[in-house]
């Protein structure tokens, strides 16, 4: 094949995107549609005024073409002036706020889209940007800044992501001028003694959902399907066996309490109600769902009556071979149907969590350890937050932990406390970053004091050790499984610092552990497996697995290609390495720098394999493929 020659060029990229525009369609969806497609129609007027060209969108998000720096500013300004005023009016039903990033830079276009840095940056900025505000690169600033009479303010050099800028904002309103912390010099001491944290934190965090540049509430119902969620819970209204309407509407009310109430409290993405309804109504099949809904587990249940009494049959199946998980059969008083609310959330939560996610060991390990009904369910939000949203990364994660520690002073909330700390680390810098992994140093030494026979204490003693002597102590490790041979969490950490510590195979005797004990392991977990075993030269083992992903869920098969076209590549079988490669290119639609853009940004890009022996072997098959 002759090498396809790369149409390259520089562009103004003008990215938009609506605030919490999830919240908004959860809240009120017909009207936020109409509210955006009102916002639209302005942003299209004043793209014809000014000279801008959409070339992609997805949800709520534009990304639009420029010829002219100065046209992209003046166009982004007056639309937020026209969005303030619109929202001031009174018009609109749902008042719709949208944050602006502006880049320069070089492109490369395909088709109708463009791609490449320049974009990346564009939505970076986007996502940088305030509330109603317009941020800019410094291409971009020193463009305009002589040229138009706008205030701006320099936010000086910024990260988001693997991306670093120089950016300013753009005061539409000087009230807006933000507050600037100032920059403290360098500890270059602390960074070098603390840089393993990094390595042993974000290993050891077991995050379940690939990072979006967008938070949850940014992202449009489908994307977060897509690609924030790995297995999706279809939750059928309850099938009622009488003619009696008080048992339908009891039916109706139960069913929709827990498509609204469990989402928050478990590991799984729900699909949303009136997605469910329409699923029943129309029968869809087992295919159907998988392929439009990415269906992997159904909820249902039978409600029957005998004078005041209901009895509700529960089923939770796996869509993908039909086979039963788990089932209960519960009764309640025809006249208590709030607290048979109450009653069936705890049970299905526990029962999707011991049955599917993390195990029974673990939420008894929960419930044992934080008594109070409340604070295990403020825990379990905090923890499935941290997971889908990322958390983990933002700066804070820990403080919303400390009263727990106040209330409870025991082993299991110091242990808690302590990762999160750790986790913590991987966003503050110099002094902050020392501050809290000297408070994680002391909640892991309160955690082991108080009970040196608890296995999360062991492992975050063994994880602690390994950052301050570079030293793994096994035995810490290895005493953390005896005691807890069936805590998932605890497996998952304890397979992790053995792979950090260059143990590879002990690592892949412990994952295998943690992965035998549910049948919905998280996919990140998987992909440690896998980073095991190419460590241990078990690519024999790791092409099986691999194979296992790619036909399951979007998410794990997304990745279940990736590794094992890598694989084959890597096994010298080529032809069959850039046959699976096209099939990727066409099923997900994306340039190589989309993909290896997905790859460096995501949660484990600390992970330099991921950024050098994956990116560059793709790269080398993309190229190979061409040619």
């Amino acid at each position: 094949m002759s090498e396809k020659r790369i149409e390259r060029k520089i562009a103004v990229i003008f990215a938009a995107d609506v605030v919490g525009y999830s919240k908004h369609m959860k809240n009120n969806e017909d009207n936020t549609l109409k509210s955006f497609k009102s916002c639209k129609k302005i942003l299209d007027r004043l793209f014809e005024e000014h000279g801008g060209l959409i070339f992609n969108t997805a949800g709520d998000s534009i990304l639009a073409e420029f010829t002219s720096a100065v046209s992209a500013v003046v166009c982004a300004s007056e639309f937020q002036k026209l969005i303030k005023e619109r929202n001031l009016s009174g018009d609109a039903v749902v008042k719709l706020e949208f944050r602006i990033g502006i880049n320069m830079g070089d492109v490369i276009k395909e088709g109708s889209n463009l791609y490449g840095d320049g974009v990346n940056i564009a939505a970076r900025l986007e996502t940088l940007a305030q509330k109603g505000g317009i941020s800019l690169s410094k291409s971009v600033y020193e463009f305009v800044n002589s040229k138009t009479q706008f205030l701006f303010q320099d936010l000086g050099e910024q990260r988001v992501k693997d991306e670093s800028f120089h950016a300013y904002d753009v005061l539409i309103d000087t009230a807006e001028k933000r507050i600037l912390k100032p920059k403290k010099e360098k500890n270059y001491f602390i960074f070098g003694s603390i840089f393993v944290i990094f390595l042993i934190i974000l290993g050891l965090s077991i995050t379940y959902f690939p990072q979006s540049t967008q938070t949850l509430d940014q992202i449009s119902d489908d994307v977060i399907q897509d690609k924030l969620v790995g297995k999706t819970l279809l939750i059928k209204p309850f099938e009622v066996r009488s003619s009696s309407d008080d048992l339908s509407n009891i039916s109706k009310s139960l069913t929709d309490h827990l498509i609204a109430s469990l989402p928050s409290t478990i590991l799984l993405n729900v699909v949303p109600r009136r997605k469910s309804y329409l699923v029943t109504e129309e029968a869809y099949s087992n295919e159907r769902m998988q392929k439009d809904l990415d269906v992997s587990f159904i909820l249902s249940g039978s409600m029957s009556e005998s004078k005041n009494r209901v009895r509700i049959n529960l089923e939770l199946s796996n869509i993908y071979d039909e086979n039963i998980v788990w089932s209960s059969t519960e009764e309640f008083q025809k006249d208590d149907a709030f607290s048979a609310q109450d009653k069936l959330e705890r049970i299905v939560r526990r029962a999707i969590q011991s049955n599917l996610t993390m195990g029974e060991s673990y939420i008894s390990y929960y419930e044992k350890n934080f008594s109070d009904y409340e604070d295990l369910l403020e825990i379990r939000k905090l923890d499935v937050a941290t997971y889908k949203e990322n958390v983990s990364i933002v700066k804070g994660l820990a403080q919303p932990y400390e009263k727990f520690v106040e209330k409870y002073k025991n082993s299991a909330a110091y242990a808690l406390y302590a990762l999160r700390l750790l986790q913590e680390t991987n966003v503050v810098k110099d002094e902050g970053m020392m501050d809290a992994f000297n408070k994680a140093v002391r909640a892991q030494f309160q955690a082991y004091k108080l009970d040196p026979e608890n296995a999360r204490a062991l492992y975050m003693k063994a994880i602690v050790g390994m950052t301050t002597s570079g030293i793994l102590d096994e035995e810490l490790l290895e005493k953390a499984v005896s005691i807890a041979p069936e805590g998932f969490d605890v497996l998952a950490g304890v397979g992790t610092a053995y792979r950090l510590g260059r143990k590879p195979l002990e690592a892949v005797k412990v994952y295998e552990k943690a992965l035998n004990l549910v049948p919905l392991p998280p996919t990140d977990m998987k992909l440690n497996y896998l980073r095991a075993l190419i460590d241990s030269k078990k690519f024999s083992k790791a092409e099986s697995i691999s194979k296992e992903m790619k036909g399951s869920d979007k998410h794990s098969s997304y990745w279940g290609n990736l590794f094992l076209i890598y694989l084959k590549f890597e096994n010298n079988e080529k032809n069959d390495a850039f046959r699976l490669y096209q099939e990727f290119l066409k099923v997900n639609k994306l340039s190589i720098d989309e993909i290896i853009s997905e790859i460096t940004s995501y949660p484990w890009s600390w992970d330099v394999w991921y950024k050098t022996t994956l990116a560059d072997t793709l790269r080398e098959i993309d190229k190979s493929s061409k040619d």
